[in-house]
């Protein structure tokens, strides 16, 4: 059986500067995760105001990088389901070896193909 599961953490960034951390832990952000001193994230579980959120993240952030858009913000911060989902465990490693070896072969024959407007 296959769960959906969802995305419940948000990376930000890699903040090596004291005075950006200082205005991330100053500004009020729900969810605000710093490890390490310099790696930044979100629970997103725990955003309690959505706009407010997106908001002071921006205007910190906006300086440092202009690529750094509301927009791009808010869909990171929503809840999202993963890409990719495990669906086995514990799966015999001849078969695993197989499988890559099937996938390798059929890459191969994909790119021999002639593509039909050459």
């Amino acid at each position: 059986m296959i769960k959906k599961s969802y995305i419940t953490k948000a990376y930000i960034g890699f903040f090596d500067k004291d005075e950006i951390i200082k205005q991330l832990k100053n500004a009020n952000i729900d969810g605000l995760i710093i490890q390490n001193n310099f790696y930044v994230y979100i629970d997103l579980d725990s955003i309690n105001n959505f706009d407010r959120t997106v908001t002071n993240l921006y205007n910190i952030l906006h300086p440092i990088d202009k690529k750094i858009t509301i927009k791009y913000l808010e869909k990171i911060l929503n809840k999202r389901p993963r890409r990719y989902v495990k669906i086995v465990d514990h799966m015999n490693p001849l078969r695993i070896d197989k499988i890559k070896k099937l996938k390798k072969k059929y890459k191969e024959e994909k790119k021999e193909q002639v593509p039909l407007l050459h």
